[in-house]
């Protein structure tokens, strides 16, 4: 990692914290998406945890501005932008935007600052207390109305952030989510060495995310139960998070535990979208659940709940991937059952995962911006 002294001048820095999950693909593939067309990229990171970055970059793209904290935050990010002077700084979240408006206001006020969006905030903030949510939604508003325009992941999250705010549409531009389908079809085809994979086994429903309430792991386990005990099949659920434990328990319970694994995160996930005959997304609420793309790109087909927000977007109001409502396990199971009875062609879900592609999405950011010639 490049010490101040040494950093080059960037065009676009991209913040992170930490590159583990959804926010970590995404910040990886912009940056490999804004390298490819020539531009000056720098990942600058809040956190030191860069464990989730499958490939290295180089070094001296690569930045640690030690502290999430304010006070140190605002001091080490001032100390980059003054250092660095990028054109464009974007941000993921709430936090790291603030810290970017203060440091730029002191340090540095050329760069302009675009926030993403990359959740449902009015299903986050419903279960804050009622005190701590007002003042969250008080400083969204306030700090986010200061930046030179804020990016959406997907039209379902930009509405409820417009509606929850009342800040203008016109503030609020959508982007996709850049998913890089070349890298996705290059590294599924990476032999794996799994037994619940070899020819004549089971076919295998795969759940993809982080550990936590929002993903409903619980209710694909039940939903998987009801599958279970109509066809021979297996469950495998990749990832890590907080709630491992009382999922491990509830799997331990299952009259059908021997057929439910949870192998934690893995370094090729891809490897295990393509060989599985079904991926599920169970969650109650997203911003754009790029796991659909990703099998879709793999040519797996999906099943996902009604979430807000993504899944309608993404699978075209069920065209491409059956969708139901959120936690009805029964309803799930049998869009699971009809779905393994008969999956749409890979070449279909291909063709669809090509609208997400890494330089249309990267292009789209490059037009919002105003970088046109990959300087």
């Amino acid at each position: 990692m490049s010490p101040m002294s040494m950093i080059r001048k960037a065009d676009v820095s991209l913040v992170c914290r930490g590159m583990d999950g959804g926010i970590g693909t995404y910040t990886l593939n912009m940056y490999k998406g804004l390298s490819k067309k020539g531009y000056r990229v720098h990942l600058v990171c809040l956190e030191r945890d860069l464990q989730y970055l499958e490939n290295r970059l180089p070094e001296s793209d690569i930045l640690i501005t030690s502290s999430p904290d304010y006070r140190k935050g605002v001091s080490c990010m001032g100390r980059y932008l003054e250092a660095a002077q990028p054109k464009v700084l974007i941000t993921p979240q709430l936090r790291p935007t603030i810290i970017a408006l203060r440091a730029r206001a002191a340090f540095n006020p050329g760069t302009r600052i675009y926030p993403v969006i990359h959740s449902t905030y009015s299903e986050e903030f419903r279960h804050l207390p009622v005190s701590k949510r007002f003042f969250r939604l008080l400083r969204l508003r306030y700090h986010y109305k200061k930046c030179d325009g804020i990016i959406a992941v997907s039209a379902g999250a930009a509405g409820d952030f417009t509606r929850m705010t009342g800040i203008s549409e016109s503030a609020v531009s959508v982007v996709y989510n850049p998913v890089n389908t070349s890298e996705i079809l290059s590294r599924a085809a990476q032999p794996l060495h799994h037994p619940w994979f070899n020819n004549g086994q089971p076919p295998v429903v795969l759940g993809i995310g982080r550990l936590v309430w929002e993903k409903n792991f619980q209710m694909l386990i039940e939903a998987f139960e009801i599958v279970r005990s109509r066809i021979a099949s297996r469950l495998m659920i990749l990832g890590d998070g907080p709630h491992r434990q009382k999922l491990e328990r509830r799997i331990q319970a299952s009259p059908f535990s021997g057929d439910i694994s949870m192998p934690g995160r893995v370094p090729n996930p891809y490897q295990f979208i393509r060989r599985s005959a079904l991926l599920t997304l169970s969650s109650n609420y997203e911003g754009l659940p790029t796991v659909l793309i990703e099998a879709l790109a793999s040519g797996t087909p999906v099943v996902s709940t009604d979430c807000p927000n993504g899944p309608r977007e993404i699978l075209k109001d069920g065209k491409y991937g059956q969708i139901v409502s959120v936690n009805k396990p029964e309803k799930l199971a049998d869009a699971m059952i009809q779905t393994l009875g008969s999956p749409l062609s890979s070449k279909v879900l291909k063709k669809r995962a090509l609208n997400f592609d890494i330089d249309s999405s990267v292009a789209n950011y490059l037009r919002l911006f105003g970088l046109t010639d990959g300087s």
